[in-house]
């Protein structure tokens, strides 16, 4: 009896970089990162002003920043630009998404020298080079994606035990960090990274899953 067996030559990283749905991602990727990196440049210069004119900070509980209008032109880029990266999830695979906002802080790191007068040190040149140098091994060599296309496809996948293992455990993890962050927190800075990481990587999946019913939806397809 015959069998016949197909093998997955893919590589990892096998992504469609020529379609089209890849190329819009990867550039509402990078306006992201661009729109994120000037807002943190405008809400520190923000509290500059406010600091030079001798109101209460922010820190010591000061809300005069609201009255700045640097401050709400940044928050307003943020929030594009957040909304420009959620968009991106609808075209191109989370894998090559997810990497790519790490450039915000490449973009903020270049501006800072310019506009907040802050010196860019060795070890902080060091660390965006790195970033970049990550990014690039993660889209390169990071899984391939599944073709993930429809909600059903989504549904097959977060219905997926390996899946469902991961978010419990993320979730949990979450929680147990969080009730140590009163006691804890002032002194381990890598409690809130872990909580904010764990989160971080399942809403990723909740974009794209509002993201594809989204576009779906505009096709006539739901």
């Amino acid at each position: 009896m015959a069998t016949n067996i197909t093998m997955d030559t893919t590589t990892p990283g096998d992504y469609e970089w020529a379609s089209t749905d890849t190329v819009i991602g990867i550039v509402l990727a990078f306006s992201s990162c661009l729109f994120i990196g000037v807002s943190v440049i405008l809400k520190k210069l923000a509290l500059k002003d406010l600091e030079a004119r001798g109101l209460l900070r922010a820190a010591d509980g000061g809300y005069g920043y609201v009255y700045i209008p640097k401050w709400w032109i940044g928050i307003c880029l943020m929030a594009l630009g957040e909304v420009v990266n959620f968009v991106a999830y609808m075209f191109a695979p989370a894998i090559l998404v997810t990497p790519l906002g790490v450039f915000s802080i490449v973009c903020t790191a270049s501006l800072a020298p310019f506009y907040l007068k802050e010196r860019l040190g060795i070890l902080g040149l060091l660390g965006c080079v790195l970033v970049v140098v990550g990014c690039i091994i993660v889209t390169m060599c990071g899984p391939k994606d599944r073709g993930i296309s429809t909600m059903a496809d989504l549904e097959l996948q977060l219905l997926h035990p390996g899946f469902l293992t991961y978010a419990a455990l993320a979730v949990a993890i979450s929680v147990g960090f969080m009730v140590l962050v009163p006691r804890f927190g002032y002194k381990y800075v890598m409690l809130y990274i872990v909580i904010c990481s764990s989160f971080g990587s399942l809403s990723v999946m909740f974009s794209k899953g509002i993201g594809l019913a989204i576009k779906q939806t505009i096709k006539g397809d739901s």
